[in-house]
């Protein structure tokens, strides 16, 4: 990992016009608020990935498409075809919901962050 304070100070950098804190006017909590949220995006996007690569298909992903329904249907195909989704929204609303059994201790960490966060107002 780079050096943090060597990061922030190229983030401060990438402002041109400088930076001085009383001349800013805009809302600092929902700039805070957006990049958490896009935390736990780029989160989640990260660790389907990482299980995809390693696995194929990861653990929680497995547990969203092997419903009792498909498990239970006549022809798994075409109950397959039936119920294909367009995108991943649910798979990664799914993953959101059960981050707590992440497999990956780096993303299940990031997520408790986030949500301590989110949830404390810290």
């Amino acid at each position: 990992m780079e050096n943090p304070r060597f990061l922030l100070l190229n983030r401060m950098r990438q402002n041109t016009n400088g930076i001085v804190i009383d001349e800013l006017e805009y809302n600092n909590n929902n700039y805070i608020l957006s990049s958490v949220i896009d935390g736990i995006y780029f989160t989640l996007i990260d660790y389907i990935q990482l299980e995809r690569k390693k696995h194929t298909i990861g653990k929680l992903e497995l547990e969203y498409a092997y419903t009792e329904n498909f498990h239970v249907s006549e022809d798994p195909r075409k109950y397959l075809e039936e119920h294909r989704e367009y995108d991943d929204i649910g798979l990664m609303m799914h993953v959101f919901d059960n981050f707590n059994k992440m497999n990956s201790n780096k993303h299940r960490r990031l997520m408790f962050y986030f949500m301590n966060i989110l949830y404390f107002d810290l």
